[in-house]
């Protein structure tokens, strides 16, 4: 049973319990009276001091059974309240948790996009970065290049003076040669036009 059909219930017996209050009153009002008069009317009837008296008792059981019937639906329904109340903290409690476990996610899902934002960023950082890389080892993979045909075009040039040299050394070589021959030839030339007179005279 709910608590509306208790307290429904609870009324219902409180409004019979007076009402039966109220007739019990009367009858006890009329039995005072009928023991001062008898042989009065009672109404239109004749009511004897016995039926009275029964009627009185049938009331005041009437009146014990419906205070026992209302108290227990009075102690029910302050144990259904209790436990409303003891519902109503149990659930104030399953919402300042609830409201805590919402709090707690929107603070997880709030940080959990700012990662993927700062995720995203390092990412953009990371592909500009790696492009520059790219950029900057093409760089240097075009100056090793250009270093390497430098090196040959120095290689090249170093190898041209060695012949250009030793081909110098050789006709230099050939040259002094040739100055030799051409002195010795000159000296011979001389002596050979030496007069004879000038040997004698050299003689003596």
């Amino acid at each position: 049973m709910d608590k509306a059909a208790m307290a429904k219930d609870v009324e219902r017996l409180t409004i019979a319990l007076a009402d039966a209050k109220d007739q019990c009153s009367k009858l006890t009002k009329q039995l005072e009276d009928d023991q001062l008069s008898h042989g009065k009317e009672i109404g239109a009837k004749e009511v004897t001091e016995s039926e009275l008296r029964a009627e009185s008792e049938k009331l005041k059981t009437f009146i014990a059974t419906l205070e026992k019937e209302r108290d227990e639906l009075v102690t029910q329904l302050d144990e259904s309240k209790q436990e409303d109340a003891a519902r109503s903290v149990m659930a104030l409690g399953l919402q300042s948790k609830q409201d805590e476990s919402t709090k707690k996610l929107s603070e997880l899902t709030r940080l959990i996009k700012s990662a993927s934002a700062e995720n995203t960023s390092l990412s953009n950082e990371n592909d500009a970065l790696s492009t520059e890389n790219t950029a900057l080892l093409q760089q240097v993979e075009s100056l090793s290049s250009k270093a390497r045909n430098v090196q040959h075009e120095l290689d090249t040039v170093r190898k041209e003076q060695d012949r250009i040299n030793k081909d110098l050394t050789n006709k230099l070589e050939e040259v002094s040669k040739q100055k030799d021959i051409l002195s010795e030839q000159l000296h011979s030339r001389i002596k050979e036009q030496e007069p004879c007179g000038g040997s004698n005279k050299f003689r003596r």
